[in-house]
């Protein structure tokens, strides 16, 4: 975790100069406090563009990037979406679709008319479509969306990220792909606790150390781990 801190913060303190910044562990992860100065020269790529008193995590998959914590959550969610997809589409699939089923004990506390909306984007075979989904019941939010392909049985192992290591998710994979492609359709869900983001530990930890620096940031962090470990994606494909 990387956190973009002011350099005056420690301006004058003679064991600091010279330092692009400074290393913490009191939450229980190591922080690293970067001065806005050195950020060039830090040589890490940020993603979006940095910003002081913003935390900054650093990408599962790719260790040169740091994502901001307060998006990381809802890119997790985009990648794992277009992971899928792109898992029907290599398996020759002539359809998928994807469910999310987030629990949310908060939304109790909002009117039953309230409604969180969410849009995707799919391109496949050279056409789009979009795909809007909406808030449908009081404590937990759901968002679904189908896709059509035109579907194949020449399958093709896709590469994977987030799903690398879902056993039910390789198995799929490998009943498509052994040759007599018997499998016509299958429901998997895939638990958000086993695909997570970052731990509630760490995300307690970024909480704290934004606090620590007199951040104002509104972005639970600890509240979005935990969210994400109580939701799933229901995926469901035919061929």
């Amino acid at each position: 975790v990387v956190i973009i801190v002011d350099d005056a913060v420690r301006r004058g303190i003679d064991v600091c100069e010279g330092a692009i910044g400074w290393t913490n562990n009191d939450s229980g992860e190591e922080i690293l406090f970067l001065y806005d100065e050195y950020i060039e020269q830090s040589g890490i790529n940020f993603d979006p563009t940095p910003d002081c008193d913003a935390a900054y995590c650093v990408d599962k998959f790719n260790r040169t990037k740091f994502i901001r914590a307060d998006s990381i959550f809802a890119k997790t969610l985009e990648e794992k979406l277009a992971e899928l997809e792109h898992i029907a589409y290599s398996l020759g699939a002539k359809s998928c679709s994807i469910e999310i089923a987030e629990s949310n004990s908060d939304l109790l506390a909002e009117k039953k008319s309230s409604s969180v909306g969410m849009r995707y984007k799919i391109v496949s075979a050279g056409e789009s479509s979009e795909k809007s989904s909406k808030n449908i019941s009081a404590n937990s939010r759901r968002g679904k969306t189908i896709v059509e392909f035109s579907g194949h049985n020449e399958p093709t192992k896709p590469n994977l990220k987030w799903f690398a290591k879902d056993n039910n998710m390789l198995g799929l994979i490998e009943m498509r792909c052994s040759g007599n492609n018997a499998i016509k359709s299958k429901v998997l869900e895939l638990s958000g606790s086993s695909h997570s983001t970052m731990s509630q530990k760490t995300a307690c930890a970024i909480d704290l150390a934004v606090k620590g620096i007199g951040g104002k940031s509104s972005f639970n962090m600890e509240k979005q781990a935990a969210k994400e470990s109580s939701s799933k994606l229901i995926f469901e494909i035919e061929f």
